[in-house]
């Protein structure tokens, strides 16, 4: 059934852009009229038929759903570096396993102190300490320059010296290396 076109005066729409009070055949706009306003210009179609340059201005995502968002991003970025970072020490001590060691319990007043695991430090045992490596490891020390060989358990922390990997115990260093050296090139694995 068809509307007579005097009756259908009375349903007009009520576009978001506008209505322009016309007929409803009248009131559809064209698609050229609704193209949306934030599409960037095309080469060649630099203006819009007003004469303006075609920006995003106006269409824009909310600041808060921008804050929310990079809020979210700075959390899980931050939360992976600290994943990254906690077993970044091992796979950079696995890499580069060998590097000066120290010694320590003799005369510095370490002897006889608490160590990192709770255990009493004992200068005369066959610890070491290590600075990242887990409490209770056991490592195989070893001396390329004569070939001695000693194992020993990580129990404490250190060395605090930017240059050194191990700082074994007295008797450690002492079964690999002349204590009187005061450090030496050693080689570790996990034995």
């Amino acid at each position: 059934m068809a509307i007579p076109r005097d009756s259908a005066k009375l349903f007009k729409s009520v576009h978001p852009y506008g209505s322009n009070g016309g007929a409803f055949a009248q009131d559809q706009p064209d698609l050229q009229s609704i193209a949306p306003s934030w599409r960037l210009a095309q080469k060649g179609d630099e203006k819009d038929r007003g004469g303006t340059v075609r920006t995003i201005r106006g269409r824009l995502p909310d600041p808060r759903y921008l804050l929310f968002s990079f809020l979210m991003l700075f959390r899980f970025l931050s939360t992976a570096f600290v994943v990254a970072g906690a077993f970044a020490p091992l796979s950079a001590e696995a890499k580069s396993s060998c590097g000066l060691a120290s010694h320590y319990g003799i005369g510095d007043g370490y002897h006889g102190q608490t160590a990192a695991d709770g255990s009493r430090f004992d200068a005369h045992g066959l610890t070491v300490a290590s600075p990242s490596l887990p409490l209770g490891t056991r490592l195989r020390v070893v001396n390329p320059a004569n070939g001695k060989t000693v194992v020993v358990k990580v129990t404490d922390r250190g060395p605090w010296h930017n240059n050194r990997i191990l700082d074994l115990s007295y008797a450690a260093f002492l079964r690999v290396a002349n204590p009187s050296q005061g450090v030496a090139r050693l080689c570790f694995a996990r034995a």
